[in-house]
């Protein structure tokens, strides 16, 4: 039972990892679009080159400390309290409500 367990957990690590490696790779290949689309979104321009910067080490970082089971629990925290501000800037929409 405890494999199946561990199987598990592994399988939704890499998941979950997935998601954020692959979005940390995407913010590389195109860095002038993404610190643009963020700059767009009403981030101050001076600070978007680090928090561009910091976005790529929490989700690329964080996504591979998750695959390997390296400290996941701390990685999944970090990059918990990091997606509350990245979802209120980039993904709530003024005036929206959720039904």
């Amino acid at each position: 039972m405890d494999s199946l367990r561990n199987t598990g957990a592994l399988l939704g690590r890499i998941m979950l990892a997935f998601i954020f490696v692959m979005a940390g790779i995407q913010k590389i290949s195109g860095p002038a679009a993404t610190m643009q689309y963020m700059a767009g979104a009403g981030l101050p321009h001076s600070l978007v080159p680090e928090l561009f910067v910091l976005s790529v080490i929490v989700e690329l970082l964080g996504g591979l400390m998750l695959v390997f089971g390296w400290h996941a629990e701390l990685a999944a925290f970090i990059m918990f309290l990091w997606l509350i501000p990245v979802t209120l800037a980039f993904h709530v929409t003024t005036g929206q409500t959720i039904e």
